[in-house]
């Protein structure tokens, strides 16, 4: 199975919002799990490239948010991903989101007047 991938231009800002469900259907209670993310140019690679900072507003409501500006990133392909990661046992991971990030120079440039 190939990782999906997500196009965008150096300057974007990378926005994701996902929602854990229990096998119901119905919104997981994450109190006790923290989100964390990262791009980097691969999985390999130990350098954070951005540190996706993902938030859980209200962890009753199973919601996790990323929103971050891609600026200082330079043009390439790099991947990316979000775990959720239990704070009793950090050996107890779920993976949220994992995909391929295409970053692409933009074409256009804005000079204030």
């Amino acid at each position: 199975m190939s990782d999906p991938t997500s196009n965008l231009y150096s300057g974007d800002v990378l926005s994701f919002s996902y929602t854990a469900k229990d096998a119901d259907g119905d919104p997981s209670d994450l109190t006790g799990w923290t989100a964390i993310g990262a791009v980097k140019t691969s999985d390999r690679s130990d350098t954070v490239i951005l540190n996706l900072a993902p938030t859980i507003p209200t962890p009753a409501n199973g919601i996790i948010l990323v929103n971050q500006e891609t600026n200082d990133i330079e043009a390439g392909q790099y991947v990316m991903d979000v775990r959720l990661v239990n704070d009793a046992d950090a050996d107890k991971y779920i993976t949220i989101d994992r995909r391929i990030l295409k970053i692409r120079r933009p074409v256009s440039t804005y000079t204030a007047p």
